[in-house]
């Protein structure tokens, strides 16, 4: 397909609980989304392919689209239930269903701009993740999100990283 550049890009996803049991019944759960750049297996050959980095910002959004969609379908489902337990609940459900569309989002991207070269598909796919990245500002990650994936630890002194997670409930 003529790539010199491959960014290596995922979502980061972790379930943080209260670490006593008692503070179980008075404090949510802490769900991190975020996504990551592996700069080690990434890769640009010798040359000197703006255009190249410029496609890869592209699926490192798709995968902020995909974080956005999850912190938004967790708050939902938070809101809905009102109860403490409903992030644990679907934690791993909405992760999969993340990872799914995100699946979904680079095939249909690397088939448009990488694999048939469709005239415009590059600026189309731009603009359609800008669009969405506009109009879900209040997802957006945050340097707590990313702190999160980073230190690889709970941030909050008094909670622990869920040892056991749900299952995926959405298994289709």
């Amino acid at each position: 397909a003529g790539v010199c550049t491959m960014a290596c890009t995922g979502l980061f996803a972790v379930l943080d609980i209260p670490k006593r049991k008692s503070d179980r019944r008075h404090l949510f759960e802490k769900a991190y989304f975020a996504p990551a750049f592996d700069k080690i297996n990434s890769y640009s050959l010798l040359c000197n392919d703006s255009i190249g980095v410029y496609k890869q910002q592209i699926v490192f959004d798709l995968v902020e689209v995909v974080a956005r969609m999850a912190r938004k379908e967790l708050i939902s489902i938070q809101d809905s239930i009102k109860g403490i337990g409903a992030v644990a609940l679907f934690f791993k459900s909405v992760e999969a269903r993340a990872n799914k569309n995100l699946d979904k989002f680079i095939d249909a991207y690397t088939l448009s701009v990488f694999i048939l070269k469709e005239e415009g598909a590059l600026e189309k796919w731009r603009r359609q993740v800008d669009e969405f990245l506009d109009t879900t500002n209040e997802f957006a990650t945050t340097p707590e999100d990313c702190y999160r994936f980073v230190k690889n630890e709970p941030l909050i002194k008094k909670y622990i990283m869920a040892p056991l997670v749900v299952d995926n409930l959405y298994n289709e």
